[in-house]
This record gives structure tokens, C-alpha cells and sequence, in this order.
């Protein structure tokens, strides 16, 4: 276990919080994210995954420190456990190789995932739209501060995907608009 740096953990967080307004595209936003907080917690890695409302699955979006065949391995289904995760609860799974609420614990063996905390990422109104997983490659306990320090990198990450989706819907009726424009003055 690793000895939780205040200092070090509020640089990290100063650093993620910039790039919320930088120009960078999100993909590169979520890696960052999952770098930085891996470093500063010392982990073998991490994934981000997005609800897809309409598979019921969590869909990849980012990763770091875990392989693809790992990644893609299957469909992340929302239940096991990943449930409490989606009620807005961190799930800390020690044993990722044989818990019964990891859908595959046989690959997490393979990839040499020990242990797996599962941070849930709210958008605006507490609604979770994803799911931070941090792997560790020895069986860990978090302390609270390195929770509380993942869940709150986690809303910086749900604040990046929520501002990506907006700036999109935007560009999207700009575009619209715009055509409704062009085709007004042929008229």
C-alpha cells in the first residue's frame, strides 16, 4: 500500500481541473486523467466506461496500464459489480480474481489485476454516466483519502464528458441552423 501525498494529489487535481477548459480532445482529457490519478495513487492502471443507454453496457472510452486484449475481453454489463457503482457508491473488490460480483474474473487473473476500485463518474444532477476502474496488481485497500481523492477526479472526468457532449449538441444544431440558412436564401 502506498502512502497517500496530500501535495502531490491536490497538483494533480490543480492539473486535471485546467485542462477542463483547455482545447484538448476528450479521449486525450480521459487519459490524462487516468495517468495522473494511476501515478498518484501508484496503480497498475486504469478504464473509463460510459452508459450506453441503449446495449444497458458500459462502452471503453479511455485506459491506461491494462492490455487491449483486457479491454476487449466482452460487453461490461451494468450489474455485478458495477451495480452499487451505478447508485453513485465507490465498490472496492479485493479480490478480482474470484469475487463472484466480477463478471470476468478469469481475465482480471490473466491481466494480473488484483484488486479493482470502482468509481462512479455524476454528471450535473448525480446522475452516473460512468465508471472509473482503478486496478492494482496486489490486493489493496484504499484509504478514504485516496477515495475521496478518485471520486473527485472522477466528477472532473463526468464534467469533461458532460461539457464534450453539449459543445457536440451545439456544433450539431449550428450546423442545422446554418443549412436552414443557406437553404432561405435560394428561397
Amino acid at each position: 500500500m502506498s502512502s497517500f501525498d496530500e501535495k502531490v494529489a491536490l497538483r494533480s487535481f490543480q492539473e486535471i481541473s485546467k485542462l477542463l477548459s483547455s482545447t484538448m480532445e476528450l479521449p486525450e482529457i480521459l487519459n490524462y486523467i487516468l495517468e495522473e490519478i494511476t501515478r498518484v495513487l501508484g496503480l497498475k492502471g486504469g478504464t473509463i466506461r460510459l452508459v450506453s443507454p441503449k446495449t444497458n453496457t458500459l462502452e471503453w472510452m479511455a485506459s491506461v496500464g491494462v492490455s487491449r486484449k483486457y479491454i476487449e475481453k466482452g460487453a461490461v454489463d451494468l450489474d455485478k459489480s458495477v451495480a452499487d457503482a451505478m447508485t453513485g457508491t465507490p465498490v472496492l473488490v479485493l479480490d478480482a480474481g474470484n469475487d463472484p460480483r466480477m463478471q470476468y474474473p478469469k481475465q482480471a487473473r490473466e491481466e494480473g489485476i488484483a484488486s479493482m476500485l470502482t468509481i462512479p463518474m455524476k454528471a450535473r444532477g448525480g446522475k452516473v454516466i460512468g465508471v472509473m476502474r482503478l486496478v492494482t496488481s496486489e490486493p489493496r485497500q484504499f484509504t478514504m483519502d485516496e477515495v475521496d481523492f478518485a471520486c473527485a477526479v472522477g466528477e472532473l472526468g463526468a464534467q469533461a464528458i458532460t461539457n464534450a457532449r453539449m459543445f457536440e449538441e451545439l456544433t450539431k444544431e449550428l450546423k442545422y441552423f446554418k443549412g436552414m440558412v443557406d437553404v432561405a436564401k435560394f428561397w
